[in-house]
C-alpha cells in the first residue's frame, strides 16, 4: 500500500522482477511506462538494485496513464516505470494518492525453461523403466547425456526470451471451447522450444561450463 503526498514520487524510475497490478484506491497518480530496456525478461530473485544497473533511456518509448479511484494498471516484468501526484488547481483536490500493488510472481520452475526442465527428466524416468540396459555402462552415459541437455537447456534460456515467459500447462480452457488459443499456444510454444533445443544444443558450452563449476568446487548440476 502506497500513500503519495501532493508533488511528490517515491520510487525512481526502475523495472521490477514481478508483474503488478496497480489499483488507485484515493486520489490520482500519474504513471510513466517504458518499453523494456532488453529482450529478456528478468527473472525471480534475480540480484539488482533500484535501477537495475542498468541505464533507462528517457527517450525510449513511454506511455503515460493517470490513474483515478477505481482504476487499475497492468504492469508486466521488466518495464521501467514511475508515478507522482501533483496538486490540480483545478478541481481543489488535495493531490493525496493511495494506491495497491498487487505482485505476480512467477518462479522459474514455471517459466518455459523449468517446463522443459519437467519434460525432460520425465522423459528419462520412461526411459529408465522401458530399457533396463539405462543400468548398463552406455546407460550412465546416456544419464550423463541428459544431465548436459539440462544444462544446455539453461544455457539457451539465458539467449531466448521464450524460455523466461511464463508457462501456463496447468491452465485449462472450457470444454465448450474445443479450438482454444490457449491450447494452441501452448502447443505452438512448446514446438518452437524443442526446435530451439534440437538446432542449438552447445554441448561443448556445457561441458566446459561443467569444467569452471568443478574448478571452483561447485555442483555444475545443482541448478
Amino acid at each position: 500500500m502506497y500513500l503519495t503526498p501532493p508533488n511528490s514520487q517515491g520510487l525512481a524510475r526502475h523495472y521490477d522482477d514481478h508483474c503488478v497490478f496497480v489499483c488507485q484506491i484515493f486520489g490520482s497518480k500519474q504513471w510513466k511506462i517504458f518499453s523494456r530496456p532488453n529482450g529478456q525478461l528478468p527473472r525471480l530473485y534475480d540480484t539488482c538494485n533500484i535501477l537495475n544497473n542498468e541505464t533507462i533511456d528517457s527517450a525510449r518509448d513511454c506511455y503515460h496513464f493517470l490513474l483515478n479511484e477505481g482504476d487499475v494498471l497492468y504492469i508486466p516484468r521488466g518495464f521501467p516505470h514511475e508515478a507522482c501526484t501533483h496538486y490540480d488547481k483545478q478541481d481543489g483536490s488535495v493531490g493525496f494518492s493511495l494506491h495497491l500493488t498487487f505482485g505476480v510472481e512467477v518462479e522459474p520452475p514455471f517459466e518455459w525453461e523449468g517446463f522443459m526442465h519437467v519434460a525432460l527428466f520425465c522423459w528419462k524416468c520412461s526411459q529408465y523403466h522401458r530399457h533396463p540396459s539405462f543400468k548398463s555402462l552406455s546407460g550412465i552415459l546416456n544419464v550423463m547425456s541428459i544431465r548436459l541437455l539440462h544444462i544446455v537447456i539453461g544455457l539457451i534460456g539465458n539467449s531466448d526470451p521464450t524460455f523466461r515467459k511464463a508457462c501456463l500447462v496447468a491452465a485449462a480452457a472450457s470444454q465448450s471451447d474445443t479450438n482454444s488459443w490457449l491450447d494452441l499456444y501452448q502447443r505452438t510454444t512448446f514446438s518452437y522450444l524443442i526446435d530451439k533445443i534440437s538446432s542449438e544444443s552447445r554441448f561443448l558450452e556445457a561441458l566446459k561450463s561443467v569444467e569452471v563449476a568443478i574448478e571452483r568446487n561447485e555442483d555444475p548440476f545443482q541448478g
